[in-house]
């Protein structure tokens, strides 16, 4: 029997020509270490198949072969194109296709190289995908898409290339609809998932066939071209009328849930009847949003439906029972690191506290969830911006400002030893791991980090006192006191830490044998924010109004020297006007509306 152990150790991998049963048989062992050349030969077209085969295959049939990729090979454009070019230029068989999709699909991460049998996926391969030229298109144009969202190294401009030379047909060469169907949905990735500027001649390729695919009735293109009119691409103007039309095709075909939840915002938001919401319609497209689809975007417009009587009797149990719910589940999501729609249900729930919904009354509660709300909202803008999310993060901080304003709630931050002075500081943890470490005589350092087995990845950490929030993977205070020393921290540290607790100027450390210890009031509480480049920056924010009395926007001023009644240029919607500064505010890099790169800057 052939010891392959010692290699599949080292990374090896077993021929996938040969079965454990073959490994039992052998007696020896052919070690074979993949390089470029030898996976370019096996892409090759040029090179038979039995020339493939070999590289894997044995000397003998009582020998049996290990292989790896010696170096990570990814293909290029180049690859695909020499591939292509030689799939246009060659007459090929049903069997040759069947390969070259086998090879097509390496992956050279050092654990499949390739499949050589296909079995059942061979009938699709071959009967369905590449059962002709056409289809081979689209598989490429898929390939090179997924390729670039990979964060492989794709040139788009010879991506142009590529589509120009392939799919932009010549000698009036007809594709399928299903073809080009599939060529123009994996383009709408590239052109409007990137900020690639596409030449003319590609956005024409790509704005006239997704019209007359869309006309002729194809599912996918209508789907598409609807998305793209209620957005408001490059390529489409924003067209409310033209987005429900073929969106509520798509849906009564399909009956997605996602379009559900699309439709619904039209109608609640009344954009094909002049602001006039279509109630009815509203609560019936989220209910089927929330019911069918479970989208966080629907239950929370379903509960805001409850709770305005749109299409339904006013019942703010419904709308709260609703939130509170969507509200827990997407907190689990955010504290691991992922995107959801944590911030519209924090900002809800902040609503139903700050104006009493099927709650008492609570401000205080109500600050809780906006500084969440603010939080998250700036997280998602830091990546990803969906419509109207600019206008609710300039929202949910202005209620702030009028949540610390009603509460008394402006002191000003205390910055010690780069951190936060904290007073009055009450705050109990538990579920984390605790790490101490002596700064020296008298300050201590202590880090809370999430234990291994807690799928929470951050921590979600508001200090409602100096209106500090932040989303974090580690929290460290500083601990002032006259008593620590190396001792106390070989006390902290021979005993497992069940929770710490800061309360009224004094902290509690408890063990898990319940035993306790206790540092007096002589001591000062910092706290270091991990998510702040410049702690103890501020920027100054001119609002202004373009109109006497109109709505009031906010702007990073260029200096600090702003003063109520100055002139500062702005461009608004890509006109430049001159406008007077009605209030200015000073703000930490936490506390602005948007992340800083997002802020619209005055001149």
């Amino acid at each position: 029997m052939a010891d392959i152990s010692g290699y599949l150790k080292e990374g090896y991998e077993l021929s996938p020509y040969f079965s454990n049963n073959d490994v039992r048989k052998a007696t020896s062992v052919k070690v074979v270490d993949l390089g470029d050349k030898e996976i370019s030969d096996m892409v090759s077209l040029d090179l038979g198949e039995e020339s493939k085969r070999n590289y894997l295959r044995g000397d003998d049939e009582n020998q049996v072969v290990v292989f790896r990729v010696a170096k990570q090979y990814h293909y290029g454009i180049e690859d695909l194109l020499r591939l292509f070019e030689d799939i246009k230029n060659r007459h090929h068989t049903q069997d040759e296709m069947t390969d070259w999709a086998r090879f097509f699909d390496f992956s050279f991460n050092g654990r499949s190289v390739f499949q050589p049998e296909l079995f059942d996926e061979e009938k699709y391969y071959g009967d369905y995908l590449f059962r002709d030229e056409e289809h081979v298109y689209g598989f490429v144009v898929g390939c090179l898409r997924s390729r670039f969202f990979d964060g492989l190294d794709v040139p788009l401009e010879k991506f142009e290339t590529f589509i120009k030379e392939t799919v932009i047909t010549k000698d009036d060469k007809k594709y399928s609809n299903p073809t080009k169907s599939l060529i123009i949905q994996n383009l709408a990735y590239i052109l409007g998932g990137t900020n690639y500027n596409a030449s003319y001649g590609m956005r024409k390729y790509y704005h006239d066939n997704l019209l007359a695919l869309a006309n002729d009735g194809d599912y996918d293109s209508m789907r598409t071209l609807g998305y793209e009119y209620y957005e408001g691409t490059n390529d489409f103007e924003l067209d409310a009328f033209k987005a429900t039309e073929l969106l509520e095709k798509c849906f009564n075909i399909s009956r997605d849930p996602d379009l559900a939840r699309t439709l619904g915002y039209i109608y609640y938001y009344g954009r094909t009847t002049n602001g006039e919401p279509q109630k009815d319609k509203a609560f019936q497209y989220f209910a089927i949003g929330h019911i069918a689809g479970g989208y966080y975007e629907a239950t929370y417009k379903l509960a805001d439906c409850y709770v305005k009587g749109y299409g339904t009797p006013v019942c703010y149990q419904a709308a709260y029972n609703l939130v509170d719910k969507a509200y827990g589940e997407t907190y689990d999501y955010f504290a691991e690191g992922k995107d959801s729609k944590f911030a519209d249900l924090a900002l809800r729930m902040g609503s139903y506290f700050k104006d009493g919904i099927f709650v008492e009354k609570n401000l205080r509660a109500a600050k809780d969830y906006f500084l969440e709300a603010r939080t998250a909202i700036k997280k998602r803008l830091e990546h990803m911006e969906y419509i109207g999310d600019r206008g609710v993060a300039v929202n949910i901080s202005k209620t702030l400002e009028e949540l610390n304003t009603e509460l008394g709630c402006v002191r000003e931050r205390e910055i010690y030893r780069g951190g936060y002075l904290l007073e009055n500081y009450n705050q109990s943890f538990g579920n984390v791991d605790f790490k101490f470490k002596l700064v020296e005589e008298g300050l201590m350092q202590i880090t809370f980090i999430r234990p291994k087995n807690v799928r929470s990845k951050y921590f979600l950490y508001i200090i409602p006192s100096i209106n500090f929030s932040e989303r974090c993977k580690v929290i460290n205070f500083l601990l002032e006191c006259a008593t620590i020393d190396e001792n106390t921290i070989k006390e902290l540290s021979s005993k497992k830490v069940e929770g710490i607790e800061f309360y009224n100027g004094e902290t509690y450390i408890h063990f898990v044998d319940q035993s306790m210890y206790v540092f007096k009031s002589s001591q000062k509480i910092i706290y270091i924010p991990e998510t702040l480049k410049d702690i103890d920056r501020k920027y100054t924010i001119a609002t202004v109004e373009f109109y006497p009395n109109s709505k009031q926007y906010d702007y990073l001023a260029p200096n600090a020297n702003v003063n109520v009644g100055d002139k500062l240029t702005i461009d608004s919607n890509g006109k430049i006007k001159t406008v007077a500064v009605k209030q200015v505010k000073y703000l930490y890099e936490d506390e602005l509306p948007l992340p800083y790169e997002k802020m619209a800057k005055a001149r």
